[in-house]
């Protein structure tokens, strides 16, 4: 069965956003460096985004890493392709 869908909460959506067009117009930029960017410049925030998915049902460490992860990248492909 699939889960319920999560939405992530707006701050942390913005704080992706802020993160690709800082650093989307350097040469050597990838949507991986990219993240592994914006866990070190964000930890708070990414602390508060864990809790919210741990509050809905997220309990695998892997689970949740996989879930921020697809959500910067998705957040890059929207900014990027307008």
């Amino acid at each position: 069965m699939r889960r319920a869908y999560t939405s992530s909460n707006k701050e942390f959506l913005e704080a992706i956003d802020q993160n690709i067009k800082k650093h989307m117009d350097t040469d050597d930029y990838k949507p991986a460096l990219g993240f592994i960017n914006f866990c070190e410049e964000n930890k708070n925030i990414l602390e508060d985004e864990v809790n919210n998915l741990n509050n809905n049902g997220f309990t695998d460490k892997e689970e949740i890493m996989n879930k921020i992860k697809k959500t910067y990248k998705n957040r890059y492909f929207r900014i990027i392709s307008k």
